[in-house]
C-alpha cells in the first residue's frame, strides 16, 4: 500500500499473515545529483543501505530489504519491533536550482 502524506510515501510490507499491529520503519532518501541516484541516508533499520535510479525504485527495493535486514540484524533492535509484519514511511527532499529563461 502506497500512501502521500505531508511529502513523506508510507509503504506496507507484508511480512506475516497473522493479524499484528504494524511496525514502522523511517527512512530518509536524498537525491545525489552527480551519482544520479536515490539512497538511504538515514535509517531507523540497522544495516540498511541502498540505491537506485528513482524514487520508486527505491521504494521497491525497500519492500524486499527492510525485513531481510530486521531478520539479519535483529539482536540491535528490540524484540517487539521485530515482529512483522513492517512498514516503512520513505521521507525524501529534493531540490533543485536553474537559471530561468531569460
Amino acid at each position: 500500500m502506497v500512501a502521500s502524506q505531508a511529502g513523506a510515501y508510507i509503504f506496507t510490507v507484508e511480512s506475516s499473515p497473522r493479524e499484528a499491529a504494524m511496525t514502522l520503519w523511517t527512512i530518509r532518501a536524498d537525491y545525489d545529483p552527480e551519482a544520479k541516484v536515490w539512497w538511504t541516508s538515514d535509517s531507523e533499520v540497522p544495516g540498511l543501505v541502498a540505491e537506485a535510479d528513482t524514487l520508486e525504485q527505491l521504494a521497491e527495493k525497500l519492500e524486499y530489504l527492510v525485513p531481510e535486514m530486521v531478520d539479519a540484524n535483529g539482536q540491535f533492535i528490540a524484540p517487539e519491533r521485530r515482529q512483522g509484519p513492517h512498514e516503512f514511511r520513505l521521507v525524501a527532499h529534493h531540490e533543485l536550482q536553474r537559471p530561468a529563461a531569460a
